[in-house]
C-alpha cells in the first residue's frame, strides 16, 4: 500500500478518521482536531496511543462493527455535541512547533 505526503491536507478536510493508532496517525489527528475511533492497534507498538486518546478524551475504541456504529452515534447525538467536544479538547491540548521543541531539547541534552 502506498503511502501519502498530504496527510495534513486529507485530516483538514476530514470529519473523523477510523483506524488504527499510528502514532503519525493520532498526532496528525490532533494537529487537525479531527476525532478519531480507532478499530485497532498493534499490542504493545501502538496500545500508547490508544490510551493517550482515551487519557485525553479525544478518541474512542470500536472492537467491531457494531461497537464503531455505536462510537458514530455517540458523536452525532445531540447535535454532534460529543464530536464538537473532543475538537474543543484536541485544540487545547495541541501543541505548536513541537518538533523543534524537541529537537532543542535533546540538544541542549545531549550536545552539552
Amino acid at each position: 500500500m502506498d503511502g501519502t505526503k498530504r496527510m495534513h491536507e486529507l485530516f483538514a478536510q476530514a470529519h473523523l478518521y477510523v483506524g488504527k493508532a499510528g502514532a503519525a496517525t493520532v498526532f496528525e489527528a490532533y494537529a487537525a482536531e479531527l476525532p478519531v475511533i480507532v478499530n485497532y492497534s498493534l499490542p504493545g507498538q501502538e496500545q500508547g496511543n490508544l490510551e493517550l486518546l482515551r487519557r485525553d478524551a479525544c478518541g474512542l475504541y470500536a472492537e467491531g462493527p457494531s461497537d464503531l456504529l455505536r462510537a458514530v452515534e455517540h458523536l452525532l447525538e445531540n447535535r454532534a455535541l460529543n464530536w464538537r467536544r473532543i475538537r474543543a479538547r484536541m485544540r487545547g491540548l495541541r501543541r505548536a512547533e513541537g518538533a523543534p521543541a524537541i529537537v532543542d531539547l535533546a540538544l541542549k541534552r545531549f550536545v552539552s
